[in-house]
């Protein structure tokens, strides 16, 4: 249902966005196939309910001159995307890994909500490609779902556990959905102060949206007195997420490949911007590193830079690379 909801307000979208800006005459001769990617562990199933769930929305699919293709999942959209944007390193990799018969990669998408992490080994012969799923994460029952929100969640914790912000009224605010979005851009704005070992100054509007709306009551301590440094952020801060994240990929790896056997690694997604993530993946953070030998060893195997990291899956799934 939400997925149909979902679509229902793309659609609606789709129409006054795109093909209300054409003309008529555009319009009358156009021809438009929808992309949508489906997670790594769709089957053909899900595949079809998803076509069906488009159609509902309004998206048309009459096999003449408008489709709806679901053929590509996430990572294979990213991996699409890679080979068009990082030529030159996917052509080193699949040079150095000429003597092998498929590539172990790991794809890690870190979203607004949640992270997606899968485990493919991308098997090449006379025929083509082929893809086999090695392991995916989350798996059911996980509580910590690792998106970016967690750590605006973990910044507004400690705001309050300093006595920086009054628990009821910035919960308020949280509740409100205003707090979310200004802990977001708190994190995003001071992401490159961070990495550069730089303090975040300066809440921002934080202290007014999230204060006593009459004024009366003041926070006990000021935030010049818990200044959010480097090391606070990342060892009173971030250290679940770090170390959570740590664990999720050491499970995902466990029993299925060697860590010094993993060949290259697709980090995406909006949230995969922050400082420290790639850091993490280079075994540099955590009371038990990530030991990924071949990545760590050579960095262009590591595909991380490119233009929108959130806008990922939609660019892939339109790439007619490969």
């Amino acid at each position: 249902d939400l997925v149909g909801t979902f679509l229902g307000h793309l659609y609606q979208l789709y129409k006054s966005e795109i093909l209300g800006c054409l003309p008529n005459q555009v319009l009358d001769d156009m021809c438009a196939t929808v992309h949508l990617s489906t997670p790594v562990r769709a089957g053909k199933i899900h595949r079809d309910r998803m076509t069906q769930l488009a159609k509902a929305a309004g998206f048309p699919h009459d096999g003449e001159r408008y489709f709806i293709d679901t053929s590509r999942n996430e990572a294979e959209c990213v991996m699409h995307l890679t080979v068009q944007d990082n030529m030159n390193n996917f052509r080193k990799l699949m040079q150095i890994s000429m003597g092998k018969s498929a590539l172990n990669l790991l794809f890690i998408d870190v979203g607004g909500s949640t992270t997606d992490i899968e485990l493919i080994k991308q098997e090449m012969h006379s025929a083509g490609r082929s893809t086999q799923v090695l392991a995916m994460w989350p798996k059911e029952n996980v509580q910590y779902m690792l998106g970016g929100s967690e750590v605006d969640r973990a910044l507004f914790d400690y705001l309050v556990e300093e006595g920086c912000l009054i628990e009821r009224f910035a919960e308020q605010c949280w509740n409100h959905g205003t707090g979310k979005t200004l802990f977001r851009k708190l994190k995003e704005n001071n992401n490159e102060n961070l990495r550069a070992g730089k303090a975040i100054v300066s809440l921002g509007a934080i202290r007014t949206a999230c204060g006593d709306p009459d004024e009366e009551e003041m926070p006990p301590r000021k935030y010049k007195d818990s200044l959010i440094t480097k090391q606070v952020f990342e060892e009173r801060i971030c250290h679940k997420y770090i170390e959570s994240l740590t664990n999720a990929l050491h499970d995902v790896l466990r029993d299925k490949v060697g860590e010094d056997e993993l060949d290259g690694v697709f980090l995406t997604g909006a949230g995969s911007r922050l400082y420290f993530i790639h850091d993490l993946i280079l075994g540099r953070y955590g009371s038990d590193p990530l030991r990924l030998t071949q990545i760590q060893q050579d960095e262009s195997r590591l595909f991380d830079q490119y233009r929108d990291p959130a806008t990922c899956c939609a660019e892939g799934a339109i790439s007619g690379v490969m």
